[in-house]
């Protein structure tokens, strides 16, 4: 996990502008675009954000709207979109202006409801349980000789823990999956990623399958 705060502040005092894509990081960890002076956050929500494929959103930092320049206007990007024959651009005051078409209406209402579950835990909860389960992992991984290859330093990793695979990782993974444990098989490599629900016995179960691959 990268410093956000420390790369808003070098790009903001050399005069570039932040932009972060935050897919891995919403909904697992804290994220505040004031404090790191993020110019632009984009993110889709279908991975911490436990929301449907399709949507997502961006974030405008207000102070750069005005310089900007729409460059694919839609229907929705003026005031008053619902006048077909009124063809003057007269933008939103907001991000809003940036919207090429149509929003896609059932993924964001699926998003919504998403969002609306994980705020009913505070952000600041949700990552240390997710900081805790990951570094569970870690260390159950550890202590079992299995390479991993995320830091075990809290600062420095999220929810997504990567090791090497016991054996032939593709084989393991299907295994895994076929029990019931999902896992995602990256460049030969297995990748666990607990969220706040989870739990230390959903991680031991994960254990005791990659038990049997040891030597």
């Amino acid at each position: 996990r990268h410093d956000a705060r420390e790369i808003g502040n070098f790009c903001r005092e050399n005069g570039i502008l932040f932009a972060l894509d935050a897919i891995q990081g919403l909904g697992a960890v804290e994220v505040d675009v004031q404090a790191w002076k993020v110019d632009f956050l984009a993110s889709g929500g279908q991975k911490w954000l436990l929301s449907p494929m399709g949507s997502g959103f961006i974030y405008v930092s207000p102070g750069l709207l005005p310089a900007l320049r729409v460059s694919y206007p839609g229907w929705l990007s003026v005031k008053d979109a619902w006048n077909f024959f009124d063809y003057r651009l007269d933008y939103l005051p907001t991000a809003e202006r940036f919207e090429p078409g149509t929003k896609p209406v059932l993924p964001l209402r699926g998003m919504l409801a998403a969002v609306r579950l994980l705020r009913s835990v505070p952000d600041a909860e949700r990552e240390r349980r997710i900081l805790d389960l990951s570094g569970y992992l870690i260390r159950e991984l550890k202590q079992r000789g299995i390479r991993v290859i995320t830091p075990e330093d809290g600062a420095h990793r999220a929810g997504i823990v990567t090791f090497e695979a016991p054996g032939d990782a593709e084989k393991i993974h299907q295994e895994l999956k076929e029990a019931g444990v999902d896992l995602s098989f990256r460049s030969g490599m297995l990748r666990a990623s607990p969220h706040f629900y989870n739990t230390e016995d959903d991680l031991n179960r994960l254990l005791s399958r990659l038990e049997k691959h040891l030597a």
